[in-house]
């Protein structure tokens, strides 16, 4: 995934430990898309990076 930013964004290698960990930040994270289909109903119709360059775009053009 950091991949993935680095190519759309153009950057260089993230630079982690620059602002502090908040206390009780969830440090490991795991999807389940079948959870999502079984109990929301929900079914993804594009791609995880598809939107994830649309969102960097997004902001890229964003006049905020």
């Amino acid at each position: 995934m950091i991949d993935k930013v680095r190519n759309y964004t153009g950057t260089s290698k993230p630079r982690f430990g620059e602002v502090l960990y908040r206390s009780g930040e969830n440090m490991v994270l795991y999807d389940n898309i079948e959870k999502s289909e079984t109990y929301l109903c929900y079914m993804a119709t594009t791609s995880l990076y598809d939107d994830l360059k649309k969102t960097i775009d997004w902001f890229t053009n964003a006049r905020i």
